[in-house]
């Protein structure tokens, strides 16, 4: 088994394009609403829980910053 695990690591994966295009689509969007989502629920109990705040400057639940440093961290 240990053996198994080493050779995994070790071995380099190789994806295609379309794949790869895929996986960023999919990490821009899910760190976006993340972000949406961590300042909506800090807002909410920072405000005392009695309004929403919703942050963002989209029509969606979707905030560029995170989507940006995602981006970068990745």
């Amino acid at each position: 088994m240990k053996k198994m695990l080493n050779d995994y690591i070790n071995n380099e994966h190789h994806f295609d394009r379309s794949v790869m295009v895929g996986i960023i689509c999919l990490v821009i969007v899910i760190s976006g609403v993340f972000g949406w989502l961590y300042e909506f629920i800090f807002y909410f109990f920072n405000g005392g829980m009695k309004c929403f705040y919703y942050r963002g400057g989209n029509f969606l639940p979707f905030i560029n910053i995170y989507a940006y440093g995602a981006m970068i961290i990745l």
